[in-house]
């Protein structure tokens, strides 16, 4: 009980945290709206050219715009990791009885929160203002996004284990984002993107993302069932990368390179 107490106030710090950083969520919910608006016309010309006559666009770029910028959580999952030593509370939160892998974890919930709550927003708003109709299942879109935001959150603890210092946590998520939005075909249909690109995307989960949410919005796709491979290797990703964070994770570190 006084372990769960303990798990509570973490959640409530880690809230009130997130209240003093709301830029972060502006990012995440308002700026995919006004590309999203930009970019429908031109991925509809694309989606059409690739023999989707029945394609207005917002297939591509409301599920690519909003795994795109839901990466930016992975940079609060990683940061949070060094933040608590910035402002000196690591040590009191380890004082009050969770271990550091169970703060961790718990920190965690908020940010899986806020991607979820991102991307099943943002989806919404595409039905809702962009024309975006969902052709396949209900069941299979929920399942990609759950899967999506679990990988992602699980990919910024990884990262927190490996970086060395917060400004490595800023390069190396802003840079994680950009290089897996591009090729995973968040931008563009990774159809025209080049052949390289092709050979590498599906070592990103935006790949899979996508793969697994645009057959869901495309009238009369014959890939409505890729999104049973979509959430297994999501979810696969995600297990690796929670491994590799446990066995790495040494939360000492973080406070000699803050």
């Amino acid at each position: 009980m006084i372990r769960l107490r303990s798990l509570r106030a973490v959640v409530r710090h880690e809230l009130a945290i997130a209240r003093d950083h709301t830029i972060d969520f502006v990012i995440m919910f308002f700026i995919p709206i006004v590309v999203m608006a930009f970019f429908k016309p031109a991925a509809g010309i694309i989606l059409r050219a690739q023999g989707m006559p029945l394609a207005s666009g917002a297939e591509q770029v409301v599920p690519g715009m909003a795994v795109m910028f839901g990466l930016f959580v992975v940079g609060l999952v990683c940061f949070s990791a060094y933040r608590e030593h910035g402002y000196a509370t690591w040590d009191r939160l380890r004082v009050s009885g969770p271990g550091p892998t169970q703060i961790m974890l718990t920190k965690a919930l908020i940010p899986l929160g806020i991607i979820l709550l991102q991307l099943t927003a943002l989806t919404i708003f595409g039905r809702a203002f962009l024309g975006l109709r969902v052709h396949g299942s209900v069941i299979a879109v929920a399942s990609v996004i759950g899967s999506t935001a679990i990988c992602y959150v699980c990919i910024g603890l990884a990262l927190s284990a490996f970086c060395r210092s917060s400004q490595q946590v800023s390069i190396l998520a802003n840079l994680l984002n950009v290089l897996m939005g591009m090729l995973g075909g968040a931008f563009l249909p990774t159809g025209v993107l080049p052949k390289w690109a092709q050979h590498l995307a599906p070592a990103t989960p935006t790949y899979w993302a996508m793969q697994g949410l645009r057959p869901q919005f495309l009238a009369g796709s014959t890939e409505q069932g890729a999104w049973i491979r979509a959430t297994c290797v999501l979810l696969a990703i995600a297990t690796v990368t929670l491994a590799a964070w446990r066995l790495r994770f040494r939360p000492e570190e973080r406070k000699q390179h803050w």
